[in-house]
């Protein structure tokens, strides 16, 4: 699911990424993910249901994954989560208008087949995602709940 959502540094209307935030000054980075989840796209993640490619990918030699290593300590860290919903619900869900009203977002919801996401969009999150995913996928590391069917 790619969140669509207005973009002043790149100046595009409806820029198609995954969803993100800033993390708490607790360094919880599943916590914090869940809640964006919930924020953005209104889905209610139990943080038990996120796994983090970064970790299984790295086991703790990289923080995250790093977008631009030249000007910035940014880093990103990447969660996965499988949730089955049936046809109707997915419907919903596609062009639904979520975000947090008080800190001004307006987003909308664009749901898209994992296979089509490259093209989908350029956001280096989603790109990484599927990256790890897919190379984890293919040695057998991705935890069978995540697995697609």
């Amino acid at each position: 699911m790619l969140t669509r959502l207005h973009s002043v540094p790149t100046a595009t209307c409806r820029f198609p990424s995954l969803p993100a935030g800033m993390i708490d000054g607790e360094g919880n980075f599943v916590g914090n993910m869940a809640r964006e989840i919930r924020e953005e796209t209104g889905l209610e993640i139990h943080e038990s249901k996120l796994v983090d490619l970064t970790e299984l990918a790295y086991n703790g030699r990289f923080q995250g994954v790093y977008p631009s290593i030249g000007g910035t300590d940014e880093f990103i860290r990447i969660f996965v989560f499988k949730e089955e919903m049936d046809e109707a619900r997915i419907r919903a869900l596609h062009e639904r208008h979520t975000g947090l009203a008080e800190e001004h977002e307006k987003i909308t919801l664009q749901v898209v087949p994992l296979g089509s996401l490259w093209r989908e969009t350029s956001d280096a999150k989603a790109l990484a995602a599927l990256t790890l995913f897919n190379q984890l996928k293919a040695e057998g590391r991705l935890p069978l709940s995540i697995l697609p069917r």
